[in-house]
């Protein structure tokens, strides 16, 4: 059965960002070392016998992820899903006060987890043994240090009225988006608005310059806050483009019946679910078990759905070449361009 597409505060928080219950009372009296055998670290994950997620992905994903480790291990999951920044920022405060928390996390803020891993408070995956489980470790799988893993991919571009947009005028490129058909005909959110929008804005100003940024934003005729009421004005006709979108929150409109359909352009940033241990994990190895879990074709394939543009670390061939988890190092540089970007934009 396919599940149900992403939904609208999924799409927010994944392209602005960066989703019950109680973990137990203290934390592993030891560390946990590396990984050697999968079957050594089922038993002692089974020995525990639950483990705590806080995640960002839609109920249906998680509900899907749940459902399926549940049924191949005897381990109860319990699943908190969490918003935009709610979860790292409950993660880092109850940290913080060395109180119970989570004991893995899968998040769209993929810094976040960087981060967390970088200050300790999350495992580097590539500490523990994890990857060697793998009969394949695909080239998506790792971020860029390899400190935390993928399991979701998701496609983002533009999105356009069908009913003001005819099929020979949907652009190709974001060099098409300055053509006089445009002008005042574009709705987005501002390049500052996120993380995500920052660096979009940062890479067309990389390829293309500041005068194309600037050209660009001459043609948008208004900015929204977030995705949500962006694409509301754009379904009711206000707008005939919108920047920046996803395919699967298109498909999603367009079973509620919107006149609406989505275009990938490269460059392009693409939103991922980023998963990382807790250094404290009071359920330590089920927490390894289910990341391990995750990083597998079985795991991946329960929280994407190519169709609509949700992909697994393993659909290699479908992943645009453009494709690149972006580093703390890209973070950094397009934050300090922010101004530069912003006057280029000029709204």
């Amino acid at each position: 059965m396919r599940k149900p597409l992403l939904s609208a505060a999924f799409a927010a928080s994944l392209l602005l960002t960066a989703c019950g219950g109680q973990a137990a009372s203290s934390p592993p009296s030891e560390p946990v070392g590396p990984v050697t055998d999968l079957d050594s670290l089922v038993e002692a994950a089974e020995a525990e016998g639950e483990v705590l997620l806080y995640t960002a992905l839609t109920e249906g994903d998680m509900n899907s992820l749940v459902e399926a480790f549940e049924a191949k291990y005897d381990i109860e999951v319990q699943a908190l899903r969490l918003g935009g920044t709610d979860a790292a920022t409950r993660f880092d405060t109850e940290t913080s006060a060395n109180a119970p928390s989570a004991d893995i996390l899968a998040l769209a803020d993929s810094r976040y987890v960087g981060d967390a891993v970088g200050s300790g408070a999350l495992v580097n995956m590539e500490e523990t043994g994890l990857y060697d489980l793998l009969d394949e470790v695909p080239e998506h799988l790792k971020s860029p240090d390899g400190g935390f893993s993928i399991s979701q991919i998701v496609l983002s571009g533009v999105a356009y009225n069908t009913e003001n947009v005819s099929s020979t005028d949907v652009p190709g490129s974001w060099e098409d988006l300055l053509d006089s058909r445009w002008t005042g005909k574009l709705v987005g959110t501002s390049p500052d608005a996120s993380v995500n929008n920052l660096v979009v804005w940062g890479q067309l100003y990389d390829t293309y310059g500041a005068d194309f940024v600037s050209e660009l934003g001459a043609q948008v005729a208004r900015t929204y806050p977030n995705m949500v009421p962006q694409h509301e004005a754009l379904s009711a006709g206000d707008g005939d483009l919108a920047l920046q979108s996803a395919q699967f929150f298109i498909e999603g409109q367009k079973q509620e019946g919107k006149p609406l359909e989505f275009v990938h352009l490269s460059p392009s940033v693409y939103p991922v679910i980023a998963t990382g241990v807790s250094e404290r994990a009071q359920h330590p190895n089920a927490a390894r078990l289910l990341a391990h879990f995750m990083m597998t074709e079985e795991g991946t394939r329960t929280v994407t759905d190519p169709a609509v543009g949700s992909f697994s670390p393993y659909d290699d061939h479908l992943i645009p070449e453009d494709f690149a988890i972006i580093s703390a190092e890209d973070f950094e540089r397009y934050e300090g361009m922010r101004d530069e970007i912003m006057e280029a934009f000029g709204k």
